[in-house]
């Protein structure tokens, strides 16, 4: 699904924002904070010194990607997911925009957002899941092309 419209990207900001907003508020008192987080009070500060630039990342880019799969046509559907947004965000590159993903079934972050009303605003069907937001647009400057990683400095052959 691509959405466009400023009357729909706004509540997807909102929402983006509030999950961040919960997770910030929560982290203190989770159970796996210290597992999770070197320092999860900095983490805390961080996450809500950057309420505004994450508002931005929906509000800004003239595209925002709702990337959905049906859970009942496949059981791998998220790998599958995983695969298209790897694609679309290549393709991207290929053509000078920017682009980043914003999963939202497996993450933390997930366990904040109001999926619900998220599938409200968009229409979407309860049998469907949200598995990321990717936010395409133009950039002011594109990054240099990352370090690739050698092969033989990660791979196993045979036995690990």
């Amino acid at each position: 699904m691509v959405v466009s419209e400023k009357e729909e990207k706004v509540p997807l900001a909102e929402l983006y924002v509030d999950a961040y907003k919960k997770e910030a508020e929560d982290l203190l008192f989770r159970a796996d904070s210290e597992e999770r987080f070197k320092d999860p009070f900095q983490v805390k500060k961080r996450i809500l010194g950057m309420l505004d630039m994450l508002r931005h990342q929906i509000l800004d880019p003239p595209y925002i990607i709702v990337v959905c799969a049906d859970p009942k046509k496949s059981k791998s559907y998220l790998f599958e997911s995983g695969a298209a947004v790897q694609n679309m965000m290549l393709t991207a590159w290929d053509l000078n925009l920017g682009s980043c993903c914003i999963e939202l079934s497996t993450t933390l972050l997930s366990e904040y957002f109001q999926m619900d009303k998220l599938k409200y605003v968009l229409d979407i069907p309860d049998e469907i899941e949200v598995v990321a937001l990717l936010p395409i647009g133009k950039i002011a400057k594109m990054p240099a092309n990352p370090r690739r990683e050698i092969l033989k400095d990660f791979h196993h052959t045979e036995f690990w």
